[in-house]
């Protein structure tokens, strides 16, 4: 049995390793985004043990708030803060990513992202995901597509769409193959 509580941040970990980051590690993280860089990379294994150990750890060692600013990987941080300088420290983490690519209004990728994330079997999910916060952030998505130009800007779009397309490929599973969750 758990002894912890099991938080949304938790449950999105836990959704992200399980569903999107087995998948996308090497396409997007590694071999592909390495060769449009031209870097040569190796994918690290890591040890199962120290997998768990950080999927126990509680989200306040993981995540930080300092001076209205989220501090990510805070633990990891705190472990090599004696040999890294302060900039290092609380530098953004700023990956390597594969080119973006864009989804237009018109295309049937769009049209299956609206279609599903409209139906009533993204609402099974409601006690992970603010299912409303998701709807308007694909539309604003798409009108500040073009307009998106930096870096920043550019990772955040290649996220997002990840996301909602992980996010639909899921409920598209569930229908077809009649998943219920606990209660239905």
């Amino acid at each position: 049995m758990l002894n912890y509580k099991i938080t949304r941040a938790h449950s999105t970990e836990y959704l992200s390793i399980k569903k999107s980051l087995l998948n996308i590690l090497l396409k997007v993280f590694g071999d592909r985004s390495e060769m449009a860089h031209s870097v040569e990379g190796r994918t690290p294994y890591l040890d199962h043990y120290l997998v768990d150990y950080v999927n126990h750890l509680p989200t306040n060692m993981k995540l930080k708030l300092i001076n209205g600013k989220l501090l990510e990987k805070y633990i990891l941080r705190q472990v090599g803060r004696p040999y890294i300088t302060n900039e290092i420290y609380q530098r953004e983490k700023h990956p390597f990513l594969a080119p973006p690519t864009f989804l237009d209004r018109n295309s049937k990728v769009y049209q299956y992202m609206q279609d599903t994330l409209n139906s009533k079997d993204i609402q099974d999910l409601d006690y992970i995901f603010d299912i409303e916060h998701i709807r308007n952030s694909l539309n604003q998505l798409h009108k500040r597509q073009k307009e998106m130009e930096n870096k920043l800007q550019l990772r955040e779009l290649v996220s997002l769409e990840g996301f909602y397309l992980m996010l639909c490929s899921y409920i598209t599973l569930k229908r077809r193959f009649n998943v219920k969750h606990e209660g239905q």
